[in-house]
């Protein structure tokens, strides 16, 4: 797959200041961008989880990656919000969907356990049906230790709960990614919120996973 997946968002500030380095259009809450690059594979949509013009819109991060098979984009954090909404559109080239998610996997694991230098623990795994479409859905913790900044800041201790689902969409298979936190000012990941996430009913979760389109 050569896909190198990025984590956080874009440096500058805000969705509305990095939108220029975004391909593909942002129009009533939602995003619409191309398969990847060469050839040209078709179009997908998705809710942008900030409400358009918002507070936590306006400083919500944004990054893309494109490959020759496959699109990934992800939307957050935001100013209060801490949570990270990731969807990767790729070509499934004849394989699996068992086969894509163990070679997928692994990486995402690696790289987030890179990022922050902390492991992941699984607390669920099973395989479920999405929009009527067969997947794969994990859900993952890491703890961060408290620790200091740059800036000499002192930043508490958190716990970041990952919910990664694999689906099959035919010719494509589609990782939807959330990464959520307990400390987040929105959206804070607590112990019946993680349950609802391990049983695919958290809402902010379950909206962006289900406004997924192929066009």
């Amino acid at each position: 797959m050569g896909v190198i997946l990025l984590l956080s968002g874009c440096v500058s500030n805000g969705l509305l200041s990095t939108s220029s380095n975004i391909k593909g259009d942002i129009s009533q809450g939602v995003y619409t961008g191309e398969i990847g690059s060469q050839p040209k594979l078709g179009k997908f949509s998705i809710f942008i989880p900030q409400t358009q013009n918002s507070y936590e819109y306006l400083y919500m991060q944004a990054k893309q990656q494109i490959g020759n098979d496959y699109t990934y984009v992800s939307f957050g954090p935001g100013a209060l919000d801490f949570t990270v909404f990731r969807v990767m559109v790729g070509d499934r080239q004849n394989t699996s969907l068992e086969t894509y998610q163990k070679k997928s996997m692994p990486m995402v694991v690696d790289m987030a356990q890179h990022a922050y230098k902390q492991p992941m623990k699984e607390i669920a795994k099973k395989r479920i049906k999405i929009n009527g479409k067969p997947a794969i859905f994990e859900v993952y913790t890491q703890h961060i230790p408290g620790r200091m900044n740059i800036m000499l800041q002192n930043i508490s201790p958190m716990t970041y709960t990952h919910a990664i689902a694999f689906v099959d969409y035919g010719k494509f298979v589609v990782m939807f990614w959330i990464q959520a936190a307990n400390v987040s000012g929105v959206n804070a990941i607590r112990k019946a919120n993680r349950s609802e996430m391990a049983n695919l009913t958290w809402k902010p979760m379950n909206k962006f996973i289900r406004s997924f389109k192929l066009h």
